[in-house]
């Protein structure tokens, strides 16, 4: 493994973050060129939902994960919160009435800022940058961020929806968290041959995330899209995702002695741009989707710049 301290490591970083353009480029291809139809790509999102992710999460924790790793690997989840809620969030809440954005691109412009991606992409770089038994951190990270997305995201867009419901503890990756937790704490060995089927399941998750990734975004028609990538807002978006929030993260992180490895993972995750998920749920919810393909391509295009510029700074 390389260090990411040292001098070659925005050049990694900078080929690990292309590397996964290029998986979500064939899932753009195979949707523009009718691979694949919108349809498709909503089935393979539920496997990677409800199989892919859930399997990887397992596998990772019966493998990876040690009861001396608990309290060290709290950070994750803590700083999933402080990321998310009280620096995204609060940030775009504060950008929103500066700009005055309003109607149907408030809410939109607000999920932009507060939820990036923080699981499909952070998982292929961390494996690439630090070796995939740290992938569990990022899955750790995810299981606060899926509370807060199910709960603060889905309410920008459905006011009426419950901010709480219980089926949230339903998902099937925090059933799987929490089952790998089970497992490592009570010391239930778990044959290496039912492990690994279930690894295998668990390694399908990265390239089919970025394949539906990039077939989502082939099936969002941007109008006047350099317009909206030129608007204040977009230029907003970018800073703050992609610049303001991970340099906040980063000096949050100084005063606390933890492992080098989970700090740069934190400050990972607040480097990412925003989520693809924006597109679907403005979609569903009657929201400006053109304004929600565009941050959510822009940004994750120029942080092929911004991260390895983060990440030299540790």
């Amino acid at each position: 493994m390389t260090p990411i301290f040292s001098s070659g490591a925005a050049g990694n970083i900078f080929l690990s973050v292309l590397g996964i353009l290029v998986m979500v480029l064939a899932g753009y291809l195979a949707a523009k060129k009718s691979l694949i139809t919108q349809g498709g790509i909503g089935e393979l999102s539920k496997i990677v939902f409800n199989i892919s992710i859930p399997s990887l999460i397992l596998a990772k924790m019966l493998t990876s994960y040690k009861p001396e790793m608990f309290f060290a690997s709290l950070y994750l989840p803590l700083f999933a919160v402080i990321n998310i809620l009280f620096v995204n969030y609060l940030l775009a809440l504060a950008s929103a009435r500066m700009l005055s954005i309003t109607g149907k691109d408030r809410n939109v412009y607000l999920y932009l800022n507060t939820f990036q991606n923080y699981t499909y992409m952070p998982l292929p770089l961390v494996a690439m940058l630090f070796g995939p038994d740290k992938m569990i951190y990022v899955i750790l990270f995810g299981v606060a961020g899926d509370i807060l997305n199910y709960t603060v995201g889905i309410k920008l867009f459905n006011e009426k929806r419950p901010f709480f419901s219980w089926k949230l503890l339903s998902t099937p990756a925090l059933a799987a968290t929490l089952l790998g937790f089970a497992f490592v704490f009570l010391k239930i060995q778990v044959p290496a041959g039912l492990i690994k089927p279930v690894a295998f399941l668990g390694d399908i998750t990265v390239p089919l995330a970025m394949i539906v990734t990039g077939g989502v975004a082939a099936g969002i028609k941007l109008k006047d899209a350099f317009k909206i990538i030129t608007e204040k807002k977009m230029v907003a978006l970018v800073l703050l995702k992609l610049i303001i929030t991970p340099l906040v993260i980063l000096l949050l992180t100084i005063p606390f002695h933890m492992n080098p490895v989970i700090r740069a993972i934190i400050v990972l995750q607040a480097s990412m741009p925003s989520a693809f998920a924006a597109i679907i749920f403005s979609k569903q919810y009657g929201k400006n989707a053109d304004l929600a393909a565009a941050g959510a391509l822009v940004t994750t295009v120029l942080s092929a710049l911004t991260v390895p510029v983060i990440f030299s700074l540790l």
